[in-house]
């Protein structure tokens, strides 16, 4: 049966790391019916998360200010090298923050969450945090 999942859920499990931890883990590896699970939802969650990640970046392309080139301006975030936010003038800024809300706020369609017994995944994959991150796409069974 086909699920809504809010694009608020889709950035969480994104931007967290915590889904590709999941999908990506040796130890996951290790469990094929597990594996398997997560490989079946995997396929169906990249493409509502391809759209949304398409949108997203057609709202920071729209908004944000640009560099020489015409490109988004980014600004380092101290301590992250993996990461960085986009300069937005202060108008913009507004405007940018209310459309990605109304983002966040749409669904996507999925044919189901992601199932799990908690007892499947071996200890060290997910952290708490991982879990609150995920609890938007997924079910966890006891």
């Amino acid at each position: 049966m086909a699920v809504d999942i809010k694009n608020s859920a889709i950035e969480a499990a994104l931007s967290s790391g915590a889904f590709n931890k999941l999908a990506t883990s040796e130890k996951i590896a290790d469990n094929v019916s597990l594996s398997w699970n997560i490989a079946k939802f995997q396929k169906f969650f990249d493409e509502a998360a391809g759209m949304y990640s398409e949108e997203k970046q057609k709202l920071i392309e729209r908004f944000a200010e640009k560099d020489k080139e015409g490109k988004p301006k980014t600004i380092p975030i101290p301590g992250d090298t993996n990461r960085v936010r986009f300069s937005f003038t202060d108008a913009n800024a507004e405007l940018f923050t209310k459309s990605f809300q109304e983002l966040l706020n749409l669904t996507s369609p999925l044919s189901h969450k992601l199932q799990l017994n908690v007892k499947d995944i071996p200890g060290g994959v997910l952290l708490p945090a991982d879990f609150r991150a995920l609890e938007g796409i997924m079910e966890i069974r006891e």
